[in-house]
């Protein structure tokens, strides 16, 4: 492996508790996959599933999801993020999300047995591993929780139909102080922002945000 996907797989959160000498000796031992993917190439989807960690070694790749026959932007992936660490020792035959180049790509696959090998060694990369996915499932529940706060998405879904408009949005509000102006934090704005989107009423693409669904917006919006 290169010295600069070394380096960057040396950031993957597995690693976070090792020291350097300990570090450098668990990826020299680690069973690596390096796959280059061209642009719109899938990298992992339902369909050529298997329990994968995968690791941006270096381009974009995104997290698409079909929803009532639409595709859905989930998440963009740069170099250094990683996905799919909830598909590992479970019994998820099907994953629902698909992950596509953008551009040209590189990515690590690290898979169950290596990652049993790792912790089998280096225990504390196995808990590093089990902090990883507490992290996301409190994520998770605080989304819900803004899914299930009507006050919230009220006041997100109106922000978006009175500042950018109708149709096509340019996004160029500073999302601190659009936070603040409406009273919720900037964590749940954004998890706000990505509820909309995982359902089809918004799509966000880089800087731009676009209304998909006018009506359901304004519904939203008109919640007490």
């Amino acid at each position: 492996m290169k010295e600069k996907y070394l380096s960057v797989l040396s950031e993957c959160y597995l690693f976070e508790s090792l020291d350097n000498q300990q570090r450098k000796a668990a990826i020299e031992e680690l069973t690596v996959s390096i796959g280059e993917f061209k642009a719109n190439e899938t990298i992992l989807s339902g369909e050529n599933f298997s329990p994968t960690l995968l690791c941006i070694l270096s381009g974009k790749a995104e997290v698409w999801r079909m929803c009532e026959d639409k595709h859905i932007l989930l998440n963009s992936l740069s170099e250094g993020d990683c996905f799919g660490a909830a598909s590992m020792f479970g019994s998820c035959e099907r994953f629902p999300t698909t992950v596509i180049a953008k551009g040209q790509c590189i990515a690590a696959a690290i898979s169950e047995d290596a990652l049993c090998t790792l912790f089998e060694k280096y225990p504390s990369a196995a808990i590093s591993h089990i902090r990883f996915l507490s992290n996301r499932i409190r994520f998770l529940n605080e989304k819900l929780d803004t899914l299930t706060g009507r006050n919230t998405e009220s006041k997100v879904s109106k922000f978006i139909l009175d500042y950018f408009g109708k149709e096509t949005l340019h996004s160029g509000a500073n999302m601190s102080k659009v936070a603040s102006s409406l009273d919720i934090g900037r964590a749940s704005l954004y998890r706000q922002l990505q509820s909309l989107a995982a359902r089809g009423i918004i799509s966000m693409d880089g800087g731009n945000i676009i209304i998909c669904n006018q009506n359901e917006l304004e519904r939203l919006a008109n919640k007490s």
